[in-house]
């Protein structure tokens, strides 16, 4: 039994993987049975113990770079749903998937990387395209000054993942 199968299982039954018995939290383990939370951690639904909600959040505009699977099912529904992004450009190599995300989300279309980093709006890039092409990306949006979130894996060796993390650090 794996892993999702074992949420599935949970989810058939009409259990949500992260409520269980009034618990705040509860994981799924390896061998597919519920845990219950750890006391001593702070649940998702607590409050943070400082003034982080009585300050006005900063607006984060985010740029797609790979319209497919996992961005589709993961980033392009999650990120709306925090209150301080917003995604305002996409580019995928596949125009379809692209323009298809733009007209759901109400973002710009973009037909290259380099198009999509040279917009002055775009403050953060997702990344999540084939793992062949994170290098060259991630070190083409340091470089325009973007903060990077990439997909994993990384990258394809160590040297280039150094690299990465370098040109990253480097752009402040």
């Amino acid at each position: 039994l794996n892993r999702c199968d074992s949420v599935r299982r949970h989810r058939d039954a009409g259990v949500r993987p992260y409520e269980h018995e009034g618990a705040d939290i509860a994981a799924v383990g390896g061998d597919g049975e519920l845990r219950q939370p750890r006391k001593d951690i702070m649940s998702p639904t607590e409050k943070l113990p400082i003034e982080a909600d009585k300050k006005e959040l900063t607006m984060v505009n985010w740029g797609i770079i790979g319209c497919g699977g996992i961005a589709r099912r993961r980033m392009v529904p999650a990120l709306p749903e925090c209150r301080n992004s917003r995604v305002i450009a996409v580019m995928d190599a596949d125009r379809t998937a692209t323009d298809e995300v733009a007209a759901q989300i109400g973002a710009r279309a973009y037909q290259s990387e380099g198009e999509l980093l040279l917009n002055p709006e775009v403050q953060a890039v997702y990344i999540a395209t084939p793992v062949f092409l994170h290098h060259k990306q991630v070190i083409e949006a340091a470089k325009a000054g973007k903060h990077v979130l990439v997909e994993k894996p990384i990258a394809l060796t160590v040297e280039q993942a150094e690299e990465m993390i370098g040109a990253c650090k480097s752009a402040g």
